[in-house]
């Protein structure tokens, strides 16, 4: 949904851009040249693709900064000690083979 709304909004703005070019090149048809109006016309109509890729790439490179962030926080998180996984993994196996009800370690 979001995808759609961010799409609509990027070629509305790629429609102005292009519709003030060709207005543009109409208002001014006899200073400029054909060839130049050609050229503002064309890269005016690669303006929404460059759009659309700025928000793929940036929405990419935020992904990519959550992840390392995640790995960063993960590196500092206390680890088990041995006794406490060998007390988890006793109360994980009195509760699976002699039907002891599942509580708070």
């Amino acid at each position: 949904m979001l995808c759609r709304w961010l799409s609509v909004r990027l070629e509305s703005l790629g429609n102005f851009i292009i519709f003030f070019a060709a207005l543009f090149a109409v208002l001014q048809r006899e200073t400029l040249s054909p060839g130049l109006v050609g050229l503002s016309i064309s890269y005016a109509l690669e303006v929404t693709q460059v759009l659309n890729w700025l928000v793929r790439m940036s929405s990419s490179l935020e992904t990519d900064i959550v992840a390392v962030e995640r790995i960063q926080e993960y590196t500092h998180i206390a680890q088990v000690g041995f006794k406490e996984l060998v007390l988890a993994l006793g109360y994980i196996y009195k509760t699976l083979f002699f039907n002891v009800p599942f509580g708070i370690i």
